[in-house]
């Protein structure tokens, strides 16, 4: 372990680790950077926010209400602010390029100064947060829908309907990897004109990134967190306490049973799939095999998990817990 700080942020907390600093968001507390020396706040901003942030290279897009802004990661200072005239539902960014997506609209941004590049309109925003690689951006033009669109004209190249609705997209290699729910009607009020009742069908889809076509959907899943993806396959986290291993084609791999439940999606370091679980527990299962590491609890130290992140080249791993006696510790290590 590299450090370990206390934090006052109660509710909900997200990791955002970058190469300047780490940023710790939420929506009840302002955003704040840490340092990854020895975790001490190198600034927080003046409000907090529910969307949560995005990054490219040195610069953080954060939400406040109608307006998106620009802040430089090592000092906090504001780079641009641009106003919207509609509350700001999601933000992401890769590249040269920030999505913002409105109740409304879903626009493109340069990320150096925020000059809109397009903007397209919308059906409602949907609980989907857009995902971006390097020539696209995939998102959810209205409920049970899919798109794909050019980042640099806003020409779209494929639009789908979808079986769910999605709310998480994950891209792979040529593949998008897509969470969702298949809202089911089971009765309905005359009176009131509306649906009295609905249960929710989770499950998992995988699409052709180039074309939108669908290869596979695995139904019911109930999937944690985001998949982690490989070059020749994905892996999930699922509710009942199991850990699965599919192929391009959705063909199994391997299925693991965990110890416990995953608190989030797993990581893929090297030949290592790596699960954090709710007791605090990381458990380590071989890429190739599904062999779950033997476990010594007596070397446990058991806190439960509040928030994970790993750096994108998975040299670092940042974890909030919650320390004896209910307090929350921010805790960073480094892989050597």
């Amino acid at each position: 372990m590299i450090w370990r700080q206390k934090i006052e942020a109660t509710g909900a907390v997200e990791l955002l680790p970058t190469e300047q600093a780490l940023i710790v968001t939420g929506p009840s507390a302002p955003i704040e950077a840490r340092s990854l020396a020895d975790g001490r706040v190198l600034w927080t901003a003046k409000q907090a926010t529910p969307v949560t942030p995005a990054r490219v290279g040195s610069l953080l897009f954060a939400a406040e209400g109608q307006s998106l802004s620009a802040i430089a990661i090592d000092t906090g200072a504001r780079v641009w602010t641009l106003p919207f005239d509609e509350p700001i539902a999601h933000v992401a960014a890769a590249g040269d390029w920030v999505i913002a997506v409105a109740a409304a609209s879903i626009r493109c941004l340069q990320a150096k100064d925020g000059r809109q590049i397009w903007i397209k309109g919308i059906d409602e925003p949907t609980p989907l947060r857009p995902a971006l690689d390097a020539t696209r951006v995939y998102f959810a033009p209205a409920p049970s829908w899919l798109a794909a669109a050019d980042l640099a004209s806003g020409v779209e190249r494929w639009r789908v309907p979808v079986e769910i609705a999605a709310d998480d997209i994950t891209i792979g290699r040529d593949r998008l990897f897509v969470r969702g729910y298949e809202p089911t009607v089971m009765g309905f009020s005359w009176v009131l004109f509306t649906p009295l009742v609905k249960t929710q069908t989770r499950g998992v889809f995988s699409l052709n990134a180039r074309t939108g076509w669908v290869d596979w959907l695995l139904r019911p899943a109930i999937m944690i967190g985001k998949p982690a993806v490989d070059d020749n396959r994905v892996y999930l986290a699922l509710l009942d306490n199991t850990v699965l291993s599919l192929d391009s084609r959705g063909a199994r791999r391997w299925r693991r049973d965990l110890p416990d439940r995953a608190f989030t999606g797993p990581r893929v370091l090297g030949e290592t799939v790596f699960v954090p679980l709710v007791s605090g527990e990381v458990a380590a299962i071989d890429r190739q095999s599904g062999t779950l590491t033997k476990r010594d609890p007596a070397a446990l130290e058991i806190r439960p998990f509040q928030a994970f992140a790993a750096s994108a080249d998975a040299r670092w791993v940042f974890a909030v817990m919650t320390d004896f006696g209910s307090s929350r510790t921010l805790s960073a290590l480094r892989r050597r």
